[in-house]
């Protein structure tokens, strides 16, 4: 099944204007598609291999923290990053990654969403929705979590203004209200906090829904 997804995906990059050769030149486009697919999912097969043995070095370091425990999972980390930059390679799909966003490793992404600026995804997280902007996302399945407070002081938001984010924070996701009544009451806070505009922005610019 996975394969035969790849071909698929590869088939279509072929459908791309090309160069007309002649017959005796022209490239075998099957032969190209099965190659690029047996590839693939090597590939991919490696990373999973890799990550399934960096979670066991993970959880064996929070059941018994040593020296060693700590060595291994960091061995695993380093051996798990060759696969997973190798398959980055092979990405379809037009997600947008706004500014100072915060991927973690093996994060998914599903086409045509949008992750909004500041927002931090924690590894190995599965994005379904839109992420709005100061977030964080983590998780399987993906919930959102809180602020991004730590992100947002370190590039030099003031303490009122991560109050203030803080609070539309909990008028989203903390208070029952629907999502056009909690986007009301942003709008009301974004003369006195212009950069609750960017978070309210990426909540109404949503085609897809986002995560809540």
């Amino acid at each position: 099944m996975i394969k035969r997804l790849l071909s698929a995906l590869l088939s279509c990059s072929l459908l791309l204007p090309t160069v007309t050769l002649a017959a005796s030149t022209a490239p075998d486009k099957k032969a190209i598609v099965a190659h690029y697919s047996d590839m693939a999912y090597a590939i991919y097969s490696d990373a999973a291999t890799a990550a399934e043995t960096l979670q066991q070095r993970v959880d064996a370091l929070l059941s018994a923290p040593s020296a060693a425990t700590l060595e291994a999972a960091r061995d695993a980390w380093l051996a798990a990053r060759v696969p997973y930059q190798q398959s980055e390679v092979f990405r379809f799909g037009n997600a947008i990654v706004d500014d100072w966003v915060i991927l973690g490793g093996y994060a998914g992404v599903n086409q045509f969403l949008r992750i909004g600026a500041h927002a931090m995804v924690g590894g190995m997280t599965h994005i379904s929705h839109d992420v709005p902007a100061y977030v964080i996302v983590s998780g399987s399945p993906a919930a959102v979590r809180s602020v991004n407070t730590v992100g947002l002081e370190r590039r030099g938001f003031d303490a009122d203004t991560v109050k203030e984010i803080r609070r539309a924070f909990k008028i989203i996701y903390k208070k029952g209200l629907s999502l056009q009544d909690a986007q009301a009451q942003l709008a009301d806070m974004v003369a006195a906090t212009p950069a609750l505009d960017v978070m309210l922005q990426s909540i109404k610019g949503s085609a897809k829904g986002i995560h809540r």
